[in-house]
Parts: C-alpha cells; structure tokens; sequence
C-alpha cells in the first residue's frame, strides 16, 4: 500500500510501535495522574498569587518612593540640625574657652579648700570623740613648759 500524500509504502510495523508507545505513555501519565493534578492545582495557585502581587505592585511602588521621599527629607533635617549644631558650638567657642580659662581654675582652688576643711572637721570630730569636753571647754590648756 502506498500513502496517498508521498507515494510511499505505508510502514505498518512502525504504526504498530508508534501505537505500543502512546499505550505505554497513556499507562504512565494515568498512573501519575494524582501527582499531575497537584502540580497543576500547585501553578494554578501560585499563578493566582502572582497575579494578586502584580495588582498590588504598583500600590508598593508608591509607598517605597514615599518612603524614599521620606527619608530625603529627614536626611534634609539631619543635615540642617547638623549644621545648627555646628553654628551654635562656633557661637559658644568663646564662652567655653573663657570659662576653662577662667572657671575651671577656681572651681580646682575650691575643690583643694574643700578638702582642707574636710581634713579640718576631721581632725575635729576626732577630738571632740575623744574628749568630748572639747565642746564645753575648749581645748585642753598646754602642759608649762621648762621656764614657766
């Protein structure tokens, strides 16, 4: 027999293999139908969510360059706070030089004083613990000495 389109021999033994194979295939695409199922209800899911994320795409957009606009303006108002800063520690400069200057050193003499008389009412709630006659009479007159 030949085919009508060619005017070649027809090749049964290959009609028959061709029909064995789609059989084999047929058994396995049944048998992993299951398997094939999930896959598809799988894209079909991720396919609904892909298209839910890209309606709201454009929203998110948005709110990133909002958010950029955001911080320009803050990182604006940083820069203004920074140069505030500097101004008013240019404007302080003096008065801080004069008060290390100036202040410092009698705030350091008054600090040695008050240690001394720290020292001094030591010295004295010593004394009036061991005698504490001290407050009444005053201090003990010294013992003569060799010519008195």
């Amino acid at each position: 027999m030949l085919d009508p389109g060619t005017s070649a021999p027809l090749d049964f033994e290959l009609g028959a293999q061709t029909l064995a194979d789609l059989e084999v295939l047929s058994r396995t695409l049944a048998a992993r139908s299951a398997t094939i199922d999930a896959g598809l209800a799988d894209a079909a899911r991720a396919m609904r969510d892909t298209a839910k994320f890209t309606s709201q795409l454009p929203q998110l957009v948005q709110r990133v360059e909002r958010s950029a606009d955001a911080f320009d303006r803050m990182s604006g108002a940083v820069a203004g706070a920074g140069t505030t800063a500097s101004g008013t520690l240019e404007d302080t400069r003096a008065d801080l030089q004069r008060f290390t200057g100036e202040t410092l050193p009698e705030v350091r003499e008054l600090v040695a004083e008050l240690r001394a008389l720290t020292a001094s009412l030591q010295r004295v709630a010593d004394k009036v613990e061991r005698n504490p006659n001290v407050l009444l009479f005053g201090r003990p007159l010294p013992k003569p000495g060799p010519g008195e």
